[in-house]
């Protein structure tokens, strides 16, 4: 297991070789103390990342252009005392770098959902926190059911669908000049952990 610690640049960061190899990351901060910034365990195809600090998880040969799906299956095992985000980006250039630039669609704990676009540190809001009966919410303890997260990319827009429910279309003209191409992967708020299985692209 790999621990990012205060000290260290925060630059993209492979886990040493205990079945998370395959996976990258970089955290969007580094923490006073020697306090570690994520822990991943896990494999390929099932991994579990602990965040103290938001965080994009990818596998660097996770890059989707023109029309594309990406899903994955997503379980919040454990919470801060309040509500966080988690879910996917798309779109990413120089993710492994503080300069990154990406779409990201983060699934609340507590049902809703949000769409933004980061470029560097500064992030824009295209769709704000809107509730969803489609995901299922984390229990305060955190242990929820699984949600399952699809977006469809097509030449016009984004679709959003979790559980196999649409939750929503949104236009190409409302994302910002954002593009859909280039890197994907995982994308965590701070004080959480979960699992991700079955990361797809197609």
């Amino acid at each position: 297991m790999m621990l990012l610690q205060t000290g260290q640049e925060a630059p993209a960061a492979k886990p040493e070789p205990d079945g998370a190899a395959a996976w990258a990351f970089r955290a969007d901060e580094t923490l006073p103390g020697r306090r570690p910034t994520v822990q991943l365990k896990g494999n390929a195809e099932d991994v579990r990342i602990e965040t103290r600090a938001g965080v994009v998880v990818y596998r660097p040969e996770h890059v989707a252009r023109g029309a594309f799906e990406v899903a994955a299956t997503l379980e919040v095992l454990k919470l801060a005392d309040h509500a966080e985000g988690y879910g996917v980006f798309l779109g990413g250039e120089s993710v492994d770098r503080a300069d990154a630039r990406y779409l990201y669609l983060l699934l609340g704990t507590d049902g809703r959902w949000t769409l933004r676009y980061r470029d560097g540190s500064r992030t824009a809001v295209i769709v704000p926190w809107t509730e969803a009966t489609a995901i299922l919410p984390t229990p305060p303890m955190g242990g929820s059911p699984a949600n399952r997260l699809v977006v469809r990319v097509r030449e016009d827009g984004i679709t959003l669908a979790v559980n196999e429910r649409t939750v929503a279309s949104i236009a190409r003209s409302l994302l910002l000049g954002a593009s859909t191409d280039g890197a994907v992967g995982l994308r965590l708020n701070h004080h959480m952990t979960v699992r991700a299985r079955d990361l797809t692209i197609r």
